[in-house]
């Protein structure tokens, strides 16, 4: 009679044998993993970014880039993997005092007022300190060759922090937001001291994508078919936007199966587009998730605004004003999970909403962020 440990050790050895035997490394297509350079697709703008940032490096003179494009466009992993490759080659240059000394990530979905941005870069909280006080801590941190990071800044709840960073230190500031009208809407003092280069990321096309896929395919996969990967990245480009979340976890599915033949594909790419939505819904906030259920139900911003601080004042959560609820409605229609149409009722204006994501898996992800509460 075999014993748990011999039945739990034949069924892991089936699996690896069988079900993930074409799978050399299956981290290459995880979305949630830190970007490694060796797959990531350089495009034009990313030439820019390592242009702007080694100006800096170079000169020490403070030089700031905004970058705008669509969810999957790979502002996030471009940045962050020039940035992480640059301080580890900036070691072998220490000698010649030019060196990036650190640099800050910080999303400002997480942390979305200027105090916990603050706290986040010095590493401490400052609970009963006075706001000059946090600034001094704050200028001692960010001292020699810094590069700063903030993502997602359409969720910042004040602007002041470029004001503060650009005027009083030699920090190179890198922001990225989904509105492209974000830098219009900063007060003219902060836009006149900021500055930033704007570099937007176009969505990648199908060859862009079949490129992107290729060099995770040979890191992740023991074989692959170059025309399978090409047809997923047609499938991605032209009904989806080119987000290259769902082409990476498409060739996940295709390359577990080694199948490539094209009803395959197209079964894997419908899997990773459920897999995205179900990722992208999972990482919002309890407030963008009771906004989306809404909207499921009720279509007109405004009447359903009352709705939404009603249902989070039942839930214990904070409520916010229209001007915030107009932001994270744009957020939402810029991750691709909500369209907003502008309408004329009477005299007024508003908009309607047509949530493009299944509402049973916007209720999955309100119970699992209710859970971790």
């Amino acid at each position: 009679m075999s014993s748990l440990g011999d039945i739990i050790k034949r069924r892991i050895l089936e699996k690896v044998e069988h079900e993930y035997e074409n799978l050399k490394d299956s981290s290459v297509f995880e979305l949630n993993v830190e970007p490694r350079p060796e797959f990531t697709y350089v495009r034009p703008e990313v030439n820019m970014i390592v242009n702007t940032i080694t100006d800096y490096i170079v000169t020490g003179i403070p030089q700031h880039i905004l970058l705008l494009g669509w969810r999957g466009s790979g502002k996030t992993t471009s940045v962050l993997t020039v940035i992480r490759t640059i301080k580890e080659l900036s070691e072998e240059l220490r000698g010649k005092n030019i060196f990036l000394e650190k640099y800050f990530y910080v999303n400002a979905r997480e942390h979305p007022s200027q105090r916990e941005i603050f706290e986040t870069i010095i590493g401490k909280s400052f609970r009963g300190f006075s706001f000059s006080e946090i600034l001094n801590e704050l200028y001692k941190v960010l001292e020699g060759r810094t590069i700063l990071v903030i993502d997602e800044v359409d969720f910042l709840q004040s602007n002041e922090i470029f004001y503060h960073i650009s005027r009083s230190t030699k920090v190179s500031m890198i922001v990225i937001a989904q509105n492209v009208n974000w830098f219009k809407s900063l007060d003219s003092s902060i836009q006149s001291s900021f500055r930033p280069t704007p570099i937007f990321f176009k969505n990648y096309d199908a060859s862009q994508l079949k490129e992107i896929l290729m060099l995770r395919a040979k890191y992740g996969l023991k074989h692959y078919e170059e025309s399978g990967i090409a047809l997923i990245g047609a499938i991605v480009a032209n009904n989806h936007y080119g987000d290259a979340r769902i082409g990476i976890r498409a060739l996940y599915y295709a390359g577990k199966q080694d199948k490539w033949d094209d009803e395959t594909i197209k079964q894997c790419v419908e899997t990773a587009v459920k897999e995205v939505e179900a990722y992208t819904l999972n990482n919002l906030s309890i407030r963008d998730l009771i906004i989306l259920s809404t909207l499921t139900e009720q279509s007109d911003t405004n009447v359903a605004y009352g709705i939404i601080l009603e249902r989070l004042r039942a839930l214990g959560y904070y409520t916010f004003g229209k001007a915030t609820y107009f932001r994270a409605l744009n957020f939402l229609q810029n991750l691709g999970i909500i369209t907003l149409v502008k309408k004329k009722v009477s005299k007024y204006y508003t908009y309607e909403v047509q949530v493009l994501v299944p509402k049973e898996l916007i209720m999955d992800a309100i119970k699992k962020n209710i859970h971790k509460m």
